[in-house]
């Protein structure tokens, strides 16, 4: 895998943030051919590892890789990487760089990957939050109604819950949901309000439920199955 590069520095008034260019050589075609210029790509590596591999967007479960950061800066990338500081949620959002496809060309394409210092990585998720909580908040407020039922999956927190029919659905606060919009969550509780299971992402499906139930809509369980270590429940607005 041929290369060519360059790495420089960029200087704002808030901070210096590190430039690294490179061109990957021979990427497998039918992984570029899900490219364009200006796609975000996933840089990965762990403690234990000595690449930092370059992902195409999209990809699932180690598939999509279109190459690996060239030996002269994978020192520094996967330092700032694994450097990173941790703000409680995932997602390419969080990272402490920005990657992304400048150029393709043939069985190549160029990387520019920004290196972003603590204090900006630190600006830039407290911007997100304010504008992902604002979202939030201007969502919960709009006018809706749940028309068709919504199938929920719930993981089992307990493992003596055997009368699924006596669980109550939990919708938390309102302000619960703008304060922290990363944790969109319902619960099932019995009647001494113990927690039986709780949901996992699914944001869509849960901003559904939550958003009936703050338009006033009676929010109902209809069934409730048991499949191995969770429960699937139905959910219907009235």
């Amino acid at each position: 895998m041929g290369f060519f590069n360059f790495f420089k520095n960029e200087t704002t008034e808030n901070y210096l943030e590190k430039v690294i260019s490179f061109t990957l050589d021979n990427v497998s075609k039918a992984v570029l051919s899900s490219c364009k210029n200006g796609d975000y790509v996933n840089l990965w590596t762990k403690v234990d590892m000595d690449n930092v591999m370059i992902y195409a967007p999209n990809s699932i479960s180690g598939s999509g890789q279109l190459g690996i950061v060239p030996s002269k800066y994978k020192k520094i990338i996967k330092a700032h990487i694994l450097e990173k500081r941790d703000y409680g949620f995932s997602g390419p959002s969080t990272n402490n760089y920005d990657a992304s496809i400048t150029n393709i060309s043939g069985s190549s394409c160029t990387i520019r990957i920004k290196l972003y210092s603590a204090k900006e990585h630190e600006r830039i998720i407290h911007e997100m939050i304010n504008r992902d909580k604002a979202a939030t908040k201007a969502g919960l407020e709009k006018k809706y109604k749940m028309t068709t039922p919504v199938e929920i999956k719930f993981n089992l927190k307990r493992t003596d819950v055997t009368n699924f029919d006596d669980l109550k659905l939990k919708v938390f606060e309102k302000e619960f949901y703008i304060e922290y919009p990363y944790d969109f969550k319902l619960q099932l509780i019995d009647d001494h309000n113990r927690i039986a299971a709780e949901t996992v992402s699914q944001k869509e499906k849960v901003t559904r439920i939550v958003n009936g139930f703050y338009n006033g809509q009676k929010i109902s369980i209809t069934k409730i199955e048991k499949e191995r270590d969770y429960l699937k429940a139905t959910i219907i607005g009235e």
